[in-house]
């Protein structure tokens, strides 16, 4: 019996989008980026165990953001909180994935970011994920921060304004990354940072890579050389207000605990580049 030849198509490029409680400021982010590759968006929504575990405590209070009074925070009511926060993030993640034409899924876990995003990212091609420093403040107990809405997320990030810090450890890995950074600053070289490695061509080789960038005289990308690159240089010159985003690839970061750091002490999403 004859077998015909079976045809393999390649399947899409996945994006994980992970995001906490009371966090929307990646959304964006992933949404420009999955518009870019055309990548499925698998959005990953983490309930904060350690918080709910701090919610049980008989000591535990709610302070009213902008009220001053001081309450008893219930376990149950913070639990509600997470799954209004949930519903609103599918809903507006649905809506983007829709109007992108994109496939799309979501899961709801609870546990911590870091470990969470290990499991997740086996399957994923890149992942998004991180606090901008404006929604820490939110972070607080029972502070339902800033609400998705869906229909209300930009198509791309405007006029070029997110600030982009990319580390490689060579110019190959560069090149790859580099891809990601146009994305979110499109017209915009000047707003990019690259931190390359030193002691070798690839600083040389990376001005050479971009060179050719189309810009206004002068708007290019900012190189620096430093020791090591990877996650510890990122935290060192991790862009500072709510407009950054840092690029790296994932071999930067060895397991949970160095994604841990990187979230606690970069103070804004981060791209996790396969």
């Amino acid at each position: 019996m004859n077998r015909q030849p079976t045809t393999v198509h390649p399947r899409p490029a996945r994006l994980l989008l992970a995001m906490e409680p009371f966090d929307s400021g990646s959304l964006e982010i992933a949404r420009a980026l999955a518009a870019e590759l055309r990548a499925e968006l698998n959005a990953l929504f983490v309930e904060d165990a350690n918080l709910l575990r701090i919610a049980a405590l008989p000591c535990t209070r709610e302070i009213g953001r902008f009220s001053g009074v001081v309450r008893s925070l219930e376990p149950h009511d913070l639990e509600r909180q997470m799954r209004t926060q949930a519903d609103r993030l599918r809903e507006s993640v649905s809506h983007a994935a829709r109007e992108l034409g994109l496939p799309w899924t979501f899961e709801v876990a609870r546990g911590r970011l870091e470990d969470e995003l290990v499991r997740a990212f086996v399957d994923a091609d890149l992942a998004v994920f991180g606090r901008a420093p404006t929604r820490q403040a939110a972070r607080a107990v029972g502070q339902p921060g800033a609400r998705l809405m869906p229909g209300r997320v930009a198509a791309s990030p405007p006029n070029g304004g997110l600030r982009v810090t990319v580390s490689c450890a060579d110019a190959a890995e560069c090149a790859g990354l580099l891809r990601f950074a146009r994305t979110l600053a499109p017209g915009h070289p000047e707003h990019i940072t690259v931190l390359v490695q030193q002691g070798d061509d690839a600083e040389s080789a990376v001005r050479e890579m971009v060179r050719g960038w189309h810009g206004r005289p002068g708007h290019v990308p900012r190189i620096v050389a430093v020791p090591r690159a990877g996650a510890q240089a990122l935290i060192a010159h991790a862009p500072s207000g709510n407009r950054g985003v840092v690029v790296l690839a994932a071999s930067a970061v060895r397991d949970a605990g160095a994604l841990a750091a990187l979230i606690e002490r970069v103070g804004c999403p981060v791209v996790l580049v396969a």
